[in-house]
């Protein structure tokens, strides 16, 4: 339970930052591509603090490239929940598309226990001793 606290907590992090650079790129570049890049800036980060706080035992027995790969491609199937949960929102309620910070808030509900389930069980696990 206390893994699963601090994912929350990472992941409430990802979504101030994902928030944060969506308001910062959405009059540039729309809401879809804005998001787009949010969403990875979030991926990263959340990656960094989760091998930090979260997965700190697993992650100190992993190669961090190749970790952060794996993190990345599991996160991007989180991601996918998350995106489609954002867009339908944004694409179907004005409010949404408005003040977006609600739909980052209902994508990224959709995506945590993708994200957190897949982060458990193949990215940050214990090496096996010989």
């Amino acid at each position: 339970m206390l893994k699963l606290f601090y994912f929350a907590l990472v992941g409430t992090a990802g979504f101030l930052i994902d928030t944060l650079f969506l308001y910062l790129f959405k009059e540039f570049l729309g809401l879809y591509l804005a998001r787009a890049i949010s969403f990875s800036v979030a991926v990263f980060a959340t990656w960094f603090l989760n091998r930090r706080l979260t997965f700190k035992e697993e992650a100190a027995t992993n190669n961090k490239g190749k970790e952060f790969f794996n993190y990345l491609a599991f996160m991007l199937i989180g991601g996918v929940v998350n995106y489609s949960s954002y867009s339908i929102s944004v694409f179907y309620s004005s409010l949404m598309a408005t003040y977006p910070v609600f739909a980052v808030a209902i994508g990224s509900i959709c995506g945590l226990a993708v994200n957190f389930t897949t982060s458990s069980l193949f990215v940050f696990k214990k090496k096996q001793l010989p």
